[in-house]
């Protein structure tokens, strides 16, 4: 049976992510706010609120990518639950917004996980969240 190594973590803006066609636009028109879209100052807020998460729950971070639409977060495993400490990250994020100004809502719900069961995949995924971070802001850690 495969050990999982590590997670890469996904969770997206509220609103950036609608389905193509017809059921996108009912989506849309059932949106209550604005789709959100970081700033380069609210990614900058949002990255230093995950790393700060991370360090309190003991995570380490491989890398990380804060863009206009969305998170991805590379970690390995450990023993909390995954799903308590993305909850904990969208928690800090909105936290840290908040305390700047921004107001609303920032998070869709719920998030993706994609597993690593060896160090070749987790490899793999800390070069495309290293790579798809060019101009979202990034931390390798």
């Amino acid at each position: 049976m495969a050990r999982t190594v590590g997670y890469m973590l996904t969770w997206r803006t509220y609103g950036t992510w609608l389905p193509e066609e017809g059921l996108g636009v009912y989506r849309k028109q059932q949106m209550r706010e604005a789709a959100v879209c970081l700033d380069a100052r609210a990614r900058g807020l949002v990255r230093d609120a995950v790393m700060r998460e991370a360090k309190r729950w003991g995570e380490g971070i491989e890398a990380l990518a804060v863009t206009s639409e969305h998170v991805h977060v590379v970690v390995r495993y450990s023993e909390p639950p995954i799903d308590e400490f993305v909850e904990a990250c969208k928690a800090a994020g909105q936290a840290a917004l908040e305390r700047a100004g921004y107001n609303g809502r920032v998070w869709a719900k719920g998030y993706d996980k994609r597993f690593c069961f060896d160090e070749d995949a987790l490899r793999t995924r800390v070069e495309y969240v290293e790579g798809h971070a060019k101009g979202g802001g990034r931390e390798r850690v």
